[in-house]
């Protein structure tokens, strides 16, 4: 897709009424300079202008975007106006209270009638209502001239920062299509923000008679402007045991005054407690902080503290448990445990020890951890050097969590592997020598603990669908309907995406709502996921093309901005990194192709072919396990039954094989060969005889069955990637290999090239003796299935289960298997039936039948939309037609259901319409 800037290329193929407006050339080439932010008046010297004028012939006329506009009669369109405002939104900056600045916007008239601006108003909705327009209007801006607004803020009070914009400008028109426009504007206030740690209580534990403790209070001003702290004093000092020390701090000195403090300032001072009152009672007082902060000019902090009669030492262990939660084989994590004295006197780390339990039938919270040797748990730190802890303070100490690699090989890819451990730290008491092991005494061999230390390992997946976004046709001028790209985590463990990025889109698609990629990564868990919206404008005619680009860093690379590794070595996320700023932890890169088409037309007639004859593509997947011998061979038995509803119904299809093995090299979603057939067609010889064949697929595969999983695989890249590049042997080809298509030509792609074709249905029928087993859940491959014909064609896709149907049949039933098929409308079957011919007939009988859905090739206007069947008119209504917007689709009532426009063999099915402009 083309960048700003670039000119529109103009083509002499235009139809209709695009032919005869070619001259309007002119018009449209004012795009392009808005676009780029330049000013769209025509040079008054610009002989084209006189040019632009003159087409009495022209059954059409271009608008200010580029966009063929026909008049209903055949006859030139009536003038209009058209209003663009710039910029669209106003940033006023920082601007402190009691002042107050200004910004200008210009309102362009882009359309060939005067505009007359009604009104430009402050709305009512405006948070501050102190804003003066130079323009208020009435006043008339002539086509292809602009007027210059000037707007100032005044700022009595300081504005909130929240993001929202402060007021709001309104500017009301004549323009037929947009008469009100909003003008956000924005504005913040640089206010000094006082954070105050610890913000609510200084709790001082517990303190023995005839001793003092010292807390300390810190400040920082996270403002942008100057804070002042007025005044800290003591509003209760429970009678004297509460004190102020003096220190450097101005408002606590020994001759206390306010001192102002800058941004990004910090300060800080001590309070002491001395106990003097009764043992074991709690102490109680009140510290308040004074200061201009205008969110918090007061602050008070509740001082608290146990009087104790002597010192003891207590500690305190936090969490009670350290669960390093899932984690990807090979990764590490570090985790801490703090430790706090809550007792009176002092206490000594004097010993530690770290034992890594057996996880195998180990229930947590049970007494179940009997030590054995070395682990993945690791305590690393404080290690030789112990510390001494005073009452009321507190240390850390650190477990690492080296998740093991080698699991991964072997592991169910459905299941976490739990590892466990026990962390146990030996104290002494100052006071009297003693000495303690919490939470247990780890060297009691015989006594089985329960772990304090736990993590979970399991696989990372991501998938980024659709593999394609084809936007369709679009005018030029306008915009599509936003499509959706998802980023899922189809694994069991987070993942962290590292960027989001268009490569060579230009200006001609956008961003919707795509959400902010943080420098360490933007975590989806496995129960989420990322929603990237998109959106063309075409510049131009003709076909455009780029790419949506997903980079996912876990378990990944250190890369500098160019993709050369630096010398970080691997990382999960970017903040991994170390080396130059733009280094960036590059793991997987998903690519997802973006195509769209510029067009001028204004309206549009689509043509189909009714009746008999649909496109059907039929993907059978068959269990290859051990003991499918005989259903396999009633699969084959019953097939011709579905091969003869196919030429009845004159149906166009495509038919593939694949097994439910996800191990072997040869199968993994990749369609079965007999001989150069990998697809069987209308044009295959004996289509019914080599489809019995590749059907019995042999009973030696897998015993993990993975049908849902090889569907999903043979329907995706890389298997149905089609370069359209031909070739004659593999080593022509680049990417992929030399692969004849159902036609028989060969071309450079996946394995599965051709088989799946862009406006044919989808069937996709099981055939198994047991369960799926497919890692990700059910609900993940019905959005990917769905995914293949687009989320508003859910109709197109039928899923088909022949699967054990418990009891007798099977040791249990196929659930997985049917669970899709009823989420997709498709039949279920026993397998233990002995034939399947009635299961198939049901099949073909939903597959093969009349198609009644019709997909237009451009968004219309509802209202616009005509349909005939053979020539002749069909109403809209219960028994004639009726439009789908979400999936953008005429649909003819099907006769059962009394519909009089039902097309014979060969009718032609034409929709007309004039097309949708987005703005």
């Amino acid at each position: 897709m083309e960048a700003c800037g670039q000119q529109a290329r103009w083509s002499s193929q235009a139809t209709g009424a695009s032919r005869a407006a070619i001259r309007h050339v002119l018009l449209a080439s004012l795009v392009l300079p808005l676009a780029c932010g330049e000013t769209p008046n025509p040079r008054p010297d610009d002989s084209s202008a006189a040019d632009a004028t003159s087409a009495p012939d022209s059954a059409a006329t271009v608008d200010a975007q580029g966009a063929f506009d026909a008049d209903p009669a055949g006859d030139i369109l009536a003038p209009a106006p058209k209003l663009i405002i710039v910029p669209p939104t106003l940033h006023f900056g920082a601007v402190p209270p009691g002042t107050h600045a200004t910004r200008s916007f210009k309102i362009f008239n882009q359309g060939d009638a005067p505009l007359k601006i009604h009104s430009v108003q402050v709305s009512t909705l405006s948070k501050i209502k102190t804003v003066t327009v130079t323009h208020t209007g009435p006043f008339e801006i002539a086509a292809k001239q602009s007027q210059l607004v000037d707007v100032e803020l005044a700022v009595i009070t300081p504005l909130p920062s929240d993001g929202a914009p402060v007021a709001l400008l309104v500017v009301t028109s004549n323009d037929p299509e947009m008469k009100d426009v909003t003008l956000p504007l924005f504005a913040k206030s640089d206010t000094g923000s006082l954070k105050v740690t610890p913000p609510d209580v200084l709790d001082f534990v517990a303190v023995a008679l005839g001793s003092s403790v010292d807390r300390k209070v810190s400040l920082f001003n996270q403002g942008t402007a100057l804070v002042t702290v007025e005044a800290v004093t003591l509003a209760d000092d429970s009678g004297g045991e509460f004190t102020l020390l003096p220190g450097t701090f101005p408002p606590v000195s020994n001759l206390p005054k306010a001192h102002g403090m800058n941004a990004a300032e910090y300060q800080s001072f001590h309070v002491r407690f001395t106990p003097k009152g009764t043992v074991g009672k709690l102490a109680k007082g009140k510290l308040r902080i004074k200061s201009d902060d205008p969110d918090m000019p007061n602050r008070t902090l509740v001082l608290t503290a146990i009087r104790a009669e002597g010192p003891k030492c207590h500690v305190k262990l936090s969490p009670d448990v350290l669960d390093f939660g899932v984690l990807a084989y090979g990764d590490t994590k570090t985790l801490a445990l703090t430790v706090k004295n809550v007792g009176t006197g002092m206490c000594v780390l004097v010993d530690q020890k770290l034992l890594n339990c057996p996880a195998a039938g180990a229930t947590w919270g049970a007494p179940t951890c009997t030590p054995i040797g070395t682990g993945p748990f690791v305590n690393f730190a404080p290690g030789a050097a112990l510390f001494n802890l005073g009452p009321g303070a507190s240390s850390q100490v650190h477990v690492l969590f080296n998740a093991p690699s080698g699991d991964g090989l072997v592991a169910d890819p459905k299941v976490l592997a739990l590892h466990f451990g026990f962390l146990g730290l030996r104290f002494k008491d100052q006071a009297n020598g003693l000495t303690t092991w919490l939470p247990k005494d780890p060297t009691q061999g015989a006594a089985k603990l329960s772990p304090n230390l736990k993590a979970s390992v399991g696989q990372t997946s991501t998938l980024v669908e659709p593999n394609i976004v084809d936007f369709g046709e679009v005018r030029v001028g306008c915009k599509s309907e936003a499509e959706q790209v998802k980023v899922s985590n189809t694994g069991l463990v987070p993942l962290f995406v590292t960027r989001l990025e268009l490569l060579g889109c230009g200006g001609e698609v956008a961003k919707v709502g795509w959400p902010a990629v943080p420098s360490k990564g933007l975590e989806v868990t496995p129960t989420s996921s990322v929603s990237l919206g998109l959106r063309y404008a075409p510049q131009n005619l003709g076909k455009d093309t780029c790419h949506g680009v997903v980079t996912t860093g876990t378990n990944g690379k250190c890369v500098d901005a160019q993709g050369t590794p630096t010398a970080s070595g691997p990382c999960k996320v970017t903040a991994d990194c170390a080396g130059p700023k733009d280094a960036l932890c590059a793991g997987q890169t998903f690519v997802t192709a973006l195509v769209g088409q510029g067009t001028f037309d204004n309206e549009r007639t689509d043509e189909f072919t009714g009746g008999p004859g649909k496109q059907v593509d039929v993907l059978l997947v068959v269990d290859n396990s051990p003991g499918m011998a005989a259903a396999q061979a009633k699969l084959a038995a019953s097939l011709p039954q579905l091969m003869q509803l196919a030429s009845q119904w004159q149906v166009d299809y495509h038919v593939g094989v694949v097994t439910t093995d996800m191990t072997s090299a040869t199968d993994k979603g990749r369609l079965r060969t007999l001989g150069q057939t990998r697809v069987v067609t209308q044009k295959t010889v004996d289509a019914t005889g080599t489809l019995q064949s590749l059907a019995v697929v042999g009973a030696s595969g897998s015993t993990v069955e993975q049908g849902l999983a090889a569907a999903k695989a043979a329907l995706s890249l890389p298997h149905t990637f089609d370069s359209q590049k031909a070739c004659l042997q593999d080593t022509d080809c680049t990417d992929g290999a030399c692969v004849a298509g159902p036609d028989g030509k060969k071309a450079c792609g996946g394995h599965n090239r051709g088989f799946l074709r862009k406006d044919a249905s989808l069937e996709i029928v099981f055939v198994s003796d047991d369960d799926d087993a497919s890692p990700a859940d059910v609900a993940y491959y019905v959005n990917a299935l769905f995914s293949i014909k687009g989320a508003a064609n859910k109709d197109l896709l039928h899923v088909h289960a022949l699967v054990p149907s418990g009891g007798a049949c099977g040791p249990k039933p196929g659930s997985r298997y049917i669970a899709v098929a009823k989420d997709t409308g498709g039949k279920v079957a026993s397998v233990c039936d002995a034939s399947f011919a009635a299961a198939l007939k049901g099949i073909g009988e939903l597959a093969f039948t009349h198609k009644h859905h019709y997909a237009l090739s451009m968004t219309p206007q509802p209202a616009t939309l005509s349909v005939s069947v053979g020539g002749k008119p069909c109403t809209a209504g219960p028994t004639g037609w009726f439009y789908e917007g979400k999936s953008n689709r005429v649909v003819l009532v099907s006769k059962s259901l009394g519909g009089t426009c039902v097309p014979a063999k060969g009718d032609k099915v034409s929709v007309h319409y004039k097309v949708l402009c987005l703005p």
